[in-house]
């Protein structure tokens, strides 16, 4: 897996240590571990343990906490997408689920060019497969 990496306006790819299902599944804890009500968002990055984590790295570490920013600050529209996606899908998506597809929906609407498709496409497959492909279906209107 690899990240976009900005030096000079030309963007060059740096590999992330982590597999792509670990990295999305480091994203999730960060996300549900957060409670605004008891601390603001550079305090949770700050403390957060999920982002302490041995395995690591500071280029993962970067972009968890890129993906944790987006998610908070995009939250309206992810919670409206991710709630009319589950209200579609109720056979297929599981309300459990519902932080692996705000950040997939993330990185699906927001970042999918700097990632680009194959990169994508690796988070896209750490899933379960019909919950994901109704995912796609209904994000990408096909």
């Amino acid at each position: 897996v690899c990240v976009w990496e900005y030096c000079s306006r030309l963007p060059r790819f740096v590999a992330c240590s982590m597999k792509p299902a670990d990295l999305l599944s480091v994203c999730i804890k960060v996300l549900e571990s957060y409670d605004p009500r008891k601390t603001t968002v550079d305090a949770h990055c700050d403390d957060c343990p999920h982002l302490k984590a041995k395995g690591l790295s500071e280029v993962d570490s970067k972009f968890v906490k890129q993906v944790f920013y987006g998610c908070i600050r995009h939250r309206k529209f992810l919670n409206l997408f991710v709630t009319g996606f589950l209200y579609k899908n109720p056979a297929t998506a599981q309300r459990s689920e519902q932080t692996l597809y705000t950040v997939l929906g993330y990185l699906a609407f927001f970042r999918l060019e700097e990632l680009t498709v194959p990169v994508f496409r690796s988070f896209v497959l750490t899933g379960s497969p019909p919950p994901i492909l109704a995912f796609l279906q209904f994000a990408f209107g096909v």
